[in-house]
């Protein structure tokens, strides 16, 4: 197939998903050519390295989106995003039209930073796979950070995300948690294809680990990392770890936030910024136990990656972490309160013996069944269907084996 590839993706765990599905489907003799606005980031795990060719489309760099989260936005500020998001429409539209314009088969499509489903599915007329990692959470959660109201900008955002997403020709998504997401928001059902781990370069290390508790991910008020230092603030003094904190990306009050708690707590908290993969894969095989508190996460690739690396999994029963990591067989899961998740931790460092006979277990699971190839085999399946058939029997596809 001649595959085309849309994607506005920071920095993190969808961009890490999407370079190995494109390596994965020029490995299996398809041609994928990725179209990608400069504002993407680019510079991490870049598809250049992958794919058959890359093309790159300038565009103005956006507004501060983090002063419209924290709610410190004025009418002018509106504006300027408005602005912003009629120019960022138009050039998905180009876009769009030039993949059009290309006779691809089908449309690979990830999601934007901005808008979540991008605009460009509105305008293709090439049938498309929106491969959906999450719905627009700032839009569609409530209880969560969010675009204000008063501003406008939280509806406009919703409606361009609801309505790109219905437009797609099938969407795929991670989890069957991310899957009822997309009904209940959308009106879609998503065919789950689960992600997967690198065991060749994600491998156990020989050796002790050291005295200190991993957390990877954003620094980002859903990823739970204050939580994590509220729990181990919990645990005796002598009993309490230092926490390694590992971020692609973060945003600077979450710094600050998680910082100043930490010092009031007694919690010793270091943090690393856009580590290279040999400095990950040293950070997973060091630590003594990796901790996922992720809010709702979709899925959890963090998991996986440690699993792999034969390190022992404690991630909160919540959201994906459930599908992936199962309890007692392959990590364990705590119900997301800090006094039980606390405890979990100062049972599991307590009994190393046994923590570590169920993390040695996971390394075989996750060769097992959550490899990439697996994973880009059934994605290869769904975009040959979307090519051959009508939405109806997509939506029925799923990942169960």
């Amino acid at each position: 197939m001649r595959i085309a590839v849309y994607h506005n993706l920071p920095s993190g765990g969808a961009k890490r998903a999407l370079r190995e599905q494109v390596a994965g489907l020029v490995a299996r003799g398809h041609a994928v050519d990725v179209f990608v606005p400069a504002m993407a980031e680019e510079g991490f795990l870049p598809l250049a390295d992958v794919a058959t060719s890359v093309r790159t489309f300038a565009h103005p760099r956006p507004p501060d989106r983090e002063r419209m989260l924290a709610g410190h936005a004025s009418p002018a500020d509106a504006v300027r995003w408005g602005f912003f998001l009629q120019s960022l429409r138009r050039l998905e539209r180009r876009i769009a039209g030039e993949i059009d314009a290309g006779a691809y088969h089908v449309v690979l499509v990830h999601p934007s930073q901005f808008t979540q489903a991008p605009w460009a599915l509105t305008a293709l007329r090439t049938r498309s796979v929106y491969y959906c990692h999450e719905p627009l959470r700032a839009v569609w959660e409530p209880g969560i950070a969010s675009y204000p109201v008063r501003l406008g900008l939280r509806a406009t955002l919703g409606r361009v995300d609801r309505s790109a997403a219905k437009a797609a020709s099938a969407v795929a998504t991670n989890s069957h948690f991310t899957a009822d997401a997309i009904l209940r928001i959308y009106g879609r059902a998503a065919a789950v294809v689960y992600l997967g781990v690198d065991s060749e370069r994600f491998t156990p290390a020989a050796g002790e680990p050291a005295d200190y508790v991993l957390s990877v991910g954003a620094l980002h008020p859903l990823k739970g990392m204050d939580f994590l230092v509220r729990a181990l603030g919990r645990l005796p003094q002598g009993a309490r770890p230092p926490l390694h904190i590992v971020s692609d990306r973060g945003r600077e009050a979450e710094r600050v936030h998680v910082e100043r708690l930490a010092t009031e707590l007694g919690v010793s908290v270091t943090l690393a910024y856009r580590v290279s993969e040999r400095e990950l894969l040293q950070a997973y095989r060091g630590a003594r136990l990796v901790l996922c508190a992720a809010r709702r996460e979709p899925f959890g690739l963090v998991a996986l990656e440690a699993m792999a690396c034969g390190r022992p999994v404690l991630a909160v029963r919540d959201g994906g972490f459930p599908e992936t990591v199962v309890e007692g067989e392959t990590g364990f899961l705590e119900d997301p309160d800090e006094a039980r998740f606390a405890a979990r931790i100062g049972a599991l460092l307590q009994h190393r013996a046994s923590t570590e006979a169920v993390a040695a277990r996971a390394v075989a699971a996750v060769r097992l069944r959550w490899s990439w190839d697996r994973s880009v085999e059934r994605l290869e399946r769904l975009l040959a269907d979307t090519v051959r058939f009508t939405e109806e029997p997509l939506a029925r596809t799923t990942d169960e084996s």
